[in-house]
């Protein structure tokens, strides 16, 4: 995996948390989903994790928007509306 800057980032309502994260690059994404998914198990989750794990040009940093999308679906995921 190479590391690449993820724009715009990605900003996640923490579960629980009035906290945001904010995911700027495909290092800091896959580590963040490695964590969820220790705590959860999930394979959306884990097929993420794949893509992004496999990101090995720019063009490969379209597997940020997979995690968008399953944040978006859980709800936690942050935009300017907010």
């Amino acid at each position: 995996m190479t590391d690449f800057a993820i724009e715009p980032e990605i900003r996640v309502r923490l579960p629980g948390k009035r906290d945001t994260l904010s995911l700027r690059s495909i290092d800091a994404a896959a580590d963040f989903v490695r964590e969820r998914l220790g705590r959860n198990p999930n394979r959306m989750w884990a097929g993420v994790l794949y893509r992004l794990e496999a990101a090995r040009t720019k063009e490969d940093v379209e597997a940020a928007n997979a995690l968008r999308a399953l944040l978006e679906a859980e709800g936690s995921l942050l935009t300017e509306r907010y």
